[in-house]
């Protein structure tokens, strides 16, 4: 994902990883700086001032700290990542919901969406979406 970032921000504007999961923030952001991606980390809404200087930089964000603005490519990532048996609780399912169509609803010219098996019912759920016809997967 972080290889798909770099050539992304070489090649177009504004690019986004957003992340469903704001306690994996620390976690992407070491990657990002560890792999020399120029990047700017919104740890809450207080720092979208910070994207004012950063125009050939990667945005990592949760996506609630992204509500109003827009990139033009978005990575979704940082789902959580499920606890035994892969299910999530209903009231967790659907604010993951909330938060990724905030996070899809960001970008203004193409979305990519990684997801782990990890992530346990989500991924059933981005699968039945697929087969469903309502997600193209490329």
């Amino acid at each position: 994902m972080l290889r798909r970032a770099k050539a992304l921000v070489a090649d177009t504007g504004r690019v986004a990883i957003v992340l469903l999961a704001l306690e994996r923030l620390d976690e992407f952001a070491a990657s990002l700086e560890s792999s020399g991606i120029p990047s700017v980390v919104l740890q809450s809404r207080d720092d979208v001032d910070a994207l004012r200087y950063s125009k050939r930089s990667v945005v990592l964000a949760a996506a609630e700290h992204l509500a109003g603005l827009q990139f033009d490519r978005v990575i979704v990532a940082g789902f959580p990542v499920a606890e035994s048996g892969g299910v999530l609780p209903a009231h967790v399912r659907r604010r993951l919901l909330s938060a990724l169509y905030l996070a899809v609803s960001r970008a203004s010219h193409s979305v990519e969406i990684h997801v782990s098996a990890s992530s346990g019912d989500v991924a059933n759920f981005l699968q039945q979406a697929s087969e469903s016809g309502v997600l193209v997967v490329d």
